[in-house]
């Protein structure tokens, strides 16, 4: 664990004293159907069970895809005292309007968590500003009313972060165990997942869009820093070099990966990689093991290999590329009608 500032290691033992007072209290006990207030009477313990049952109730109406009574519930916790300061509630709307296809819904839910001088980790406003390019593709939002948002939210929501806890933990920061145990998350965990999470939606959205070059951009500098999320970064390379028939690089990148990270990662991991390294066998016509890419005995030709960046292909080159994956079975026909689609 990396060198912890004082206010992290306060925070764990807040967090520890108040969960071994969690333990001894059970959801069990509660009324699940019952629209809690903040009650400052209350010791602090119940007030987080009173804050989880109400984010239990979202969730579980989610999962049964009762989506309307899911929006009905998470609309009457963005005027309940205990989600005052939290995105939550906001972050979920989002979710089931563009389930939903709700799209001018979606728009306004975001719109009002920009106003609504909350502060978000910045995970999650820079997750709300893609779902807003998205709509603004569809004409739900204009350019300018995004930069408004952000410039409003810059000076207001932002520097809010001191009362990011008030009354009580946001509720991502409170979840169940398997054995149904409420917990607390210590805010230095809490946040090194959220930048974790953070990666992985900001190069979600590069590849969603095309922006192959941005995207490979995005994950090179991560996987040479070694950052949280590397292994993340590691897989997404591999995926879009593949994709982009520039086997050269990818041939790299999981050498890279069985070189420095094939020990730390657990059985899913090692079967993915497994799997791309069958891929690349198969598209360069080799047959290269584990153990060639763990002790660098891999002996590439690089005449034969296309180090063409992606963005310097014109569309009928990208095409072909795509159409001879297809054809090795690298790209499935879902995969390559989309990719046809975005060119034409």
């Amino acid at each position: 664990m990396a060198r912890l500032s004082p206010e992290y290691k306060q925070d764990m033992d807040n967090v520890d004293s108040i969960n071994n007072k969690l333990q001894f209290l059970s959801i069990d006990d509660y009324d699940l159907n019952k629209k809690y207030e903040y009650d400052a009477n209350l010791p602090l313990e119940e007030n987080i069970i009173r804050k989880f049952i109400l984010k239990k109730k979202g969730r579980d109406l989610k999962e049964n895809k009762e989506y309307d009574l899911a929006i009905e519930h998470q609309l009457s916790l963005l005027d309940n005292s205990y989600f005052v300061n939290d995105y939550y509630p906001y972050r979920h709307l989002t979710i089931k309007y563009e389930l939903k296809k709700e799209y001018g819904k979606m728009a306004d839910i975001i719109k009002r968590f920009f106003k609504s001088n909350i502060y978000a980790h910045h995970r999650h406003v820079d997750w709300f500003l893609y779902k807003l390019i998205f709509l603004e593709q569809s004409n739900y939002i204009t350019n300018d009313e995004i930069d408004s948002l952000v410039t409003y939210y810059d000076s207001h929501g932002a520097l809010n972060k001191p009362k990011e806890h008030d009354p009580i933990f946001i509720a991502d920061r409170i979840f169940q165990r398997k054995n149904g145990d409420v917990k607390l998350d210590d805010q230095y965990h809490y946040e090194k997942q959220e930048e974790k999470y953070a990666l992985k939606e900001k190069g979600g959205y590069l590849e969603r869009y095309g922006l192959y070059d941005d995207a490979i951009e995005f994950y090179t500098e991560i996987v040479n820093k070694n950052s949280n999320g590397a292994i993340e970064g590691y897989k997404r390379l591999a995926y879009i070099y593949e994709m982009l028939g520039e086997y050269d690089k990818e041939l790299d990148i999981i050498q890279r990966f069985y070189q420095k990270k094939y020990k730390s990662v657990g059985k899913y991991t090692k079967d993915e990689f497994a799997k791309r390294t069958r891929n690349l066998n198969r598209a360069l016509g080799t047959s290269y093991t584990i153990e060639d890419f763990i002790h660098g005995d891999i002996n590439q030709n690089n005449e034969t290999q296309n180090n063409d960046s992606y963005s310097n292909l014109s569309n009928d080159e990208k095409l072909f590329k795509f159409a001879e994956m297809y054809e090795k079975g690298l790209l499935t026909r879902e995969e390559f009608e989309m990719k046809k689609k975005e060119l034409l």
